[in-house]
């Protein structure tokens, strides 16, 4: 199995584990669990989570971009502008978790999310990257050309 469909299989547990959350805290929480210790059971994991994808987005964000640096020519602009994508990306998934939690009940967030992962996979198959496979390389070196 390739690492990014486990990637995304973990990710789709974890999504299937959080939905399954209000299921299993209706029915432990009345009888057996106090409310505030199901709270520190559920957010004491949660933090550890966030950390450790924390760390390891800060981690992965600057190797991805010493790795595509040289196929954009290797300035220093190329390094900040590659910084700001991440930047805008995890913004971006902040407003998805946001929009999604906040509009859409438990089972459409379900559908999205396995939706959004099984186009993903249907999109990764085969792929092999490089700049000229870049949708947005292609559009700006199209439409405004480095002379």
């Amino acid at each position: 199995m390739k690492a990014t469909t486990r990637a995304h299989l973990s990710v789709l547990f974890v999504n299937l584990l959080y939905a399954a959350n209000f299921s299993i805290a209706k029915q432990v929480m009345p009888e057996f669990i106090k409310p505030f210790g199901f709270i520190v059971i559920r957010v004491i994991p949660a933090t550890v989570l966030f950390f450790l994808s924390a760390f390891l987005l800060f981690q992965i964000q600057p190797m991805i971009g010493k790795f595509i640096l040289p196929w954009f020519g290797g300035s220093p602009a190329v390094w900040t502008t590659c910084m700001l994508v991440f930047q805008v990306l995890l913004f971006g998934g902040y407003a998805y978790a946001h929009a999604t939690t906040q509009y859409l009940p438990a089972g459409r967030q379900l559908l999205l999310h396995v939706g959004l992962l099984a186009f993903a996979e249907v999109i990764e198959q085969g792929q092999r990257f490089g700049p000229s496979e870049f949708f947005f390389f292609a559009f700006f070196t199209h439409h405004f050309p480095i002379s």
